[in-house]
C-alpha cells in the first residue's frame, strides 16, 4: 500500500497492472509513464517490475501500453491484512490499471473483490472507463439482483466511472447506474468540456422502463431529484506534459448541479492551467478558452485574443500554484449514506 497525493483517496494499491487508452481523457495518461518507469526501480518486488515491463513498451521514443493486463500477486496479498486494520481508510484500488479492462482476467478480479469485501471497515474505490465490463463481471459472477449466487457487490466498494466530456458522460453514466453498488460515483478528470448531468434521462435508460412508466413511478421526478442515483462527483483539470486547460465555468456548472441536488462534490484542482482574474497582462503561451472549448493562444507577435469577449484567460503555472480553490473555496466532500436504484 502507498500513501497518495490523489485528493480523494488516502492510499493506493495496485494488484493489477496494465490498460489501453479509451478516449480523449487518456491522451496524457499519467499512469502510463509511472508504470513504465517502475520496471527500472530495483527497490520494487520482482513481480511488480516484471508486470510493468510486460504491460508497457517504448517504441520510437514513445511509451505506450501493450494491451496485456498482468496480475500482481504481491499487491493482492497486501489487501488481506486490511481486515485487521481498525482505522477506516479510503483506498484507491487500481490507480495503474483499469480492473475492468477487456483483457483482464475476471477470475482474478473476483479474487480482488473478495479481499475488499473481507475488510468492510474500509472504503475501496475502483475507477473505470469500462462500466460495460463491470456489468459483465456482475452477471457472470451472480452479483446482479436477485443475486442467485448469494453474493453481491460489496457495500464498501465504490465504482467510479471516469468521464471527460458530455459524450463520454452520455455513454458511460447509464451503464454505471446499472452496477448494483450501494454507492456510485463519477470522476470528471481531466475535464475537457462542459458536462450537463442529464439525470432523469440517465436513470430512465438504466431502469429498463418506458419513459412513461418511469415518470409515473417517480411522479414526474425532476432532474435534481433524479441525481440521487449518483452519490459522488469528482472534478479536476489535467496535469503533466501536454496538459489541456479547463474552463472555470465548466467546473462551476458541475458544482452547482451537485449543490442543487445535495450530492457530495470534490474539486481536485485546476491542473497545470490556472485562471487569471483582475489586471494581469498577457504573456506568450497564455490561452483564452471559450465555453465551447475553442482555444486561442498568445504568441510573441499576437497578444489580443479573438475570443476575449466570452473566453477565460488561463496561464500555465503548474498544479501547485494553480491550486484547488473554486471561487475561493475548497471542495472535499465525500459520500456518506448510500443510495440504491428503486
Amino acid at each position: 500500500m502507498s500513501k497518495t497525493k490523489i485528493e480523494w483517496a488516502e492510499e493506493t494499491i495496485n494488484p493489477q497492472r496494465g490498460c489501453t487508452k479509451a478516449g480523449a481523457g487518456c491522451t496524457h495518461c499519467c499512469a502510463l509513464g509511472t508504470t513504465y518507469r517502475q520496471q527500472f526501480n530495483k527497490s520494487l518486488p520482482d513481480d511488480v517490475r516484471e508486470a510493468s515491463a510486460t504491460c508497457t513498451e517504448k517504441a520510437n521514443g514513445v511509451i505506450r501500453w501493450t494491451g496485456r493486463i498482468v496480475p500482481v500477486e504481491s499487491h493482492l496479498e497486501k489487501l488481506g491484512p486490511l481486515r485487521n486494520a481498525r482505522k477506516p481508510r479510503r483506498i484507491f484500488v487500481g490507480s495503474l490499471a483499469d480492473l475492468f479492462h477487456e483483457n483482464a482476467d475476471l477470475d482474478y478480479v473476483n479474487r480482488i473483490f473478495g479481499r475488499m469485501a473481507s475488510a468492510p471497515q474500509h472504503r475501496f474505490i475502483v475507477a473505470t472507463k469500462r462500466p460495460s465490463r463491470a456489468l459483465q463481471y456482475c452477471r457472470e459472477y451472480g452479483l446482479m439482483p436477485p443475486c442467485p449466487s448469494g453474493e453481491h457487490w460489496p457495500d464498501n466498494v465504490i465504482p467510479l466511472v471516469s468521464i471527460w466530456d458530455q459524450d463520454s458522460a452520455d455513454r458511460l453514466i447509464p451503464l454505471l447506474l446499472q452496477i448494483p453498488a450501494k454507492v456510485r460515483g463519477v470522476s470528471v478528470e481531466p475535464m475537457l468540456g462542459p458536462v450537463n448531468f442529464r439525470w432523469t434521462d440517465y436513470a430512465y435508460r438504466a431502469s429498463g422502463e418506458t419513459y412513461r412508466e418511469y415518470l409515473e413511478r417517480n411522479k414526474g421526478m425532476n432532474h435534481l431529484e433524479a441525481l440521487k442515483y449518483i452519490d459522488w462527483v469528482i472534478c479536476g483539470g489535467e496535469s503533466g506534459p501536454g496538459a489541456r486547460p479547463m474552463h472555470p465555468d465548466w467546473a462551476r456548472s458541475l458544482r452547482d448541479q451537485c449543490v442543487g441536488a445535495g450530492v457530495p462534490f470534490a474539486f481536485t484542482g485546476w491542473g497545470e492551467w490556472g485562471p487569471l482574474t483582475g489586471p494581469h497582462g498577457t504573456h506568450t503561451g497564455d490561452v483564452c478558452l471559450s465555453p465551447d472549448g475553442f482555444v486561442d493562444v498568445a504568441e510573441p507577435d499576437y497578444v489580443c485574443f479573438a475570443n476575449e469577449s466570452d473566453g477565460a484567460h488561463l496561464r500555465r503555472v503548474g498544479k501547485r500554484l494553480a491550486g484547488r480553490l473554486l471561487d475561493g473555496q475548497t471542495w472535499d466532500q465525500y459520500p456518506e449514506a448510500p443510495h440504491a436504484m428503486a
